[in-house]
């Protein structure tokens, strides 16, 4: 995207979210996470499929895997069973894992605040 393509659509953004504001005032994220890295996790997740059957599954998986080395050590068989759930459960897998690893080597293990670089996690 160039820049004057990235500047139409920031001018176009800025008029579309005030009427999104005024159409949807109680607007919020359904997606239930504690930390950047649940809330990509659970975005991730979240394609097709709900977002109620996310909530459900990351509840669980939130508490048996609580650090990103615990996703990093995860059995990749055993969370796509923690997973399955939410469909398209092999790939969400392989995705979610990398990710993980690619949090911490690349990244130190913070979630990068740029899309660019959020691009560069599996899965995003």
């Amino acid at each position: 995207m160039t820049k004057v393509q990235l500047a139409a659509r920031t001018k176009r953004a800025a008029k579309i979210i005030p009427e999104l504001d005024t159409l949807f005032p109680h607007a919020g994220m359904v997606l239930k996470f504690s930390n950047h890295w649940e809330l990509v996790l659970a975005v991730s997740l979240s394609a097709q499929c709900t977002d109620k059957k996310v909530n459900e599954v990351t509840e669980k998986l939130f508490k048996k895997y609580p650090t990103l080395d615990d996703y990093i050590n995860a059995d990749p068989k055993e969370f796509e069973q923690d997973i399955f759930q939410t469909g398209f459960y092999k790939q969400k897998t392989k995705n979610a894992l990398a990710a993980a690893r690619v949090l911490k080597e690349k990244f130190e293990g913070v979630v990068p605040s740029t899309m660019e670089e959020l691009r560069e996690l599996p899965g995003v």
